[in-house]
């Protein structure tokens, strides 16, 4: 019963290691072959690049003639790698001429027949390739049922077939596709995202028929163009029962940069949804900047949201010097979150040294606005770093700064004294 089972294993083991050689020694055949295949074309290749290159700066005449001459026995597989390859080898000049001649012969009949019924898969696909370089007739067609597909790939190409014409045709299809399925909404935006500001109108097409998901998709769209956009349309969505609609519709009306844009956008600092609230913040930043700040320190008094807390304090270091008459109205503010965010925000934009050299300007306007503001500060009794503002003054200076605060706070200014002055 040992032999027998010794001999099983040795006799697995043979077939194992013979399969493996049988294997390898077909992967080291398909490579020379792939590699003498690739040897054989590369003259021809070689040879159709370089006449091209030849006809560069001659005339348009000049080239269709030379075309018809020269190129009237390549075959078509050597067309297809050519054209999908034409923006590195034919030079610019010549392209509109070649393709006129392709469409002479029976090449792009031969491309759409392989693009549409082709045996080996990676074949059609170059053909499919070509469709969106030529934009043939039955493109458009050809590319659509592609995307109807079972196969991923030939569904991948097609798409970036389709995004390669960057035309309004493609462009409906490509959202008729984002209609059909919502879940690739970002590679098909993404696609989209290349084409000309005149699909413009097939996308608000779109919005007024679709799903939750799709409205995302195409109001996102929307803000990536950043065109004129029709603020009735967009509006219209921040009331949307989405809040994925509705976050994305704010950020598409901040990229308006329209002063009309400033009141749907307040009201949706209300919005029951925190990222609704964040991406209205930011739309208000980037039409208003830090003239909205008023408007969103208000919002401090019920925000729960740390990140839309975060967000608005952005927009306040983004211009410390523009926000500081938000942040300074609201420091005496009876709610204490909404006074620690300005004392938090006067620190983090550094305007605290600012303040302190202003409450010594020979300005009387000026001096008397930052004594006020200091005041405001100490009487917040929160943390505001004045230790560290105050080692960066001179020592007259910091002696007669420490006496304004001695006129606020006494116990403060006696704990802001130097040691060595405490010691003496």
């Amino acid at each position: 019963m040992n032999s027998n089972y010794a001999e099983t294993v040795w006799l697995l083991n043979a077939v194992l290691v013979a399969f493996v050689v049988v294997l390898a020694a077909g992967g080291l055949l398909h490579s020379l072959l792939a590699v003498a295949t690739q040897r054989r074309r590369q003259p021809g290749d070689k040879a159709l690049t370089e006449l091209l290159a030849q006809l560069a700066g001659k005339t348009a005449l000049t080239v269709a003639h030379d075309l018809v001459w020269h190129c009237s026995e390549v075959p078509t597989g050597r067309w297809i790698w050519l054209i999908n390859r034409h923006e590195t080898f034919v030079p610019r000049g010549v392209w509109p001429q070649l393709e006129a001649y392709l469409f002479t012969t029976p090449v792009v009949a031969a491309i759409e027949q392989q693009a549409a019924h082709g045996q080996r898969k990676w074949r059609r696909i170059e053909a499919m390739k070509c469709l969106g370089h030529l934009h043939t007739p039955g493109a458009l067609t050809l590319l659509e049922q592609a995307l109807a597909e079972n196969d991923e790939d030939l569904r991948y190409f097609a798409l970036l077939s389709l995004a390669h014409m960057r035309t309004p045709p493609a462009a409906r299809v490509l959202l008729g596709q984002l209609r059909c399925s919502g879940a690739n909404g970002h590679k098909i935006v993404a696609l989209l995202e290349a084409f000309p500001g005149e699909v413009v109108p097939d996308v608000y097409a779109a919005l007024s028929k679709s799903e939750a998901p799709v409205r995302f998709w195409l109001l996102k769209l929307l803000a990536r163009f950043k065109v004129a956009v029709e603020l009735p349309a967009v509006v219209g969505f921040t009331r949307d029962l989405s809040p994925d609609v509705r976050a994305v519709a704010c950020e598409c009306l901040g990229f308006t940069r329209r002063a009309e844009a400033l009141a749907p956008l307040a009201v949706c600092l209300q919005d029951p949804t925190w990222y609704v609230r964040l991406q209205a913040v930011r739309a208000l930043a980037r039409i208003e900047g830090s003239a909205c700040l008023p408007l969103l320190a208000e919002l401090m008094l019920t925000e729960t949201s740390l990140l839309v807390q975060e967000s608005i304090k952005d927009v306040m270091l983004r211009d410390p010097a523009g926000a500081l008459p938000a942040t300074e109205r609201f420091l005496d503010h009876e709610n204490r979150t909404v006074k620690a965010w300005c004392v938090n925000a006067l620190v983090d934009s550094n305007s605290v040294v600012k303040l302190l050299t202003e409450c010594l300007s020979e300005l009387s306007e000026v001096r008397e606005h930052a004594r006020l503001v200091l005041e405001k500060l100490i009487e917040s009794r929160l943390h505001f770093g004045l230790k560290q503002a105050l080692d960066q003054l001179q020592a007259g200076a910091r002696r007669r700064v420490l006496a304004l605060v001695a006129g606020v706070d006494g116990v403060l200014a006696e704990r802001l004294e130097p040691q060595r002055v405490k010691g003496a």
